[in-house]
């Protein structure tokens, strides 16, 4: 699936020029939500029109011509269903604070149902970048956002984690993402696309494309 429309903002475009000049830019984050903008106004968007909920970058893939960036989608947190229509990826240079550097919006969009009506609902949600000119940038995700716990085993229920953070095996290299701590009980998500951990993507953009596909242990 293809969404209806995906820009990098005015935001986006200052951060790569930035980038040029020899800087280095980070992914924070990613955030879904509601509602839409005339196509004509995306790139001016510092925000979405009503966000819903914050997801980490989970990986970034290389892809032809370009770099797939993974956010995980979780409805932890949602009390009623919608469907979102917006999705921005966060990213700043420096100390400076996150700005919105990308925006996907969608007439239809993705349904998000609550957790009463689907427990532990998740997708990985990808956005692809597309980079065809000779200019090159290069993104990393925060390492100050992963925080992950090394150890010699697979997590289970009981291993202590919270909310969005990471677990390496470093015997095998899986890596896992902390989903649900309620009650005590520890619910690790394995991330099958390998590794967040693998550095920096070097990238040219011409333009910004989008897609998505839904993964479900």
């Amino acid at each position: 699936m293809l969404w209806n429309n995906a820009v990098v903002t005015n935001a986006g475009m200052l951060l790569l020029q930035q980038v040029l000049e020899g800087k280095q830019l980070y992914l924070d984050y990613s955030v879904g939500g509601i509602g839409t903008v005339p196509q004509s106004e995306l790139k001016e968007q510092t925000a979405l029109v009503n966000p819903r909920q914050q997801y980490p970058i989970v990986q970034v893939k290389n892809v032809h011509n370009g770099k797939q960036i993974g956010s995980l989608i979780t409805n932890l947190e949602v009390t009623h269903s919608y469907q979102m229509t917006q999705f921005g990826i966060w990213a700043h240079i420096e100390s400076n604070p996150p700005v919105m550097m990308a925006i996907l919006q969608d007439d239809a969009g993705l349904y998000i149902p609550s957790y009463a009506d689907i427990a532990e609902f998740h997708f990985v949600f990808y956005a692809i970048i597309d980079f065809s000119n000779e200019g090159t940038w290069e993104f990393v995700i925060d390492p100050t956002l992963m925080r992950p716990r090394l150890d010699m085993v697979d997590p289970t229920s009981i291993t202590p984690g919270t909310i969005s953070q990471f677990y390496v095996n470093v015997d095998t290299g899986s890596l896992f993402v902390c989903i649900d701590t309620r009650g005590g009980v520890y619910t690790w998500l394995q991330l099958i696309y390998g590794s967040i951990a693998s550095g920096a993507a070097i990238l040219g953009a011409s333009y910004f494309g989008a897609a998505y596909l839904m993964e479900r242990s």
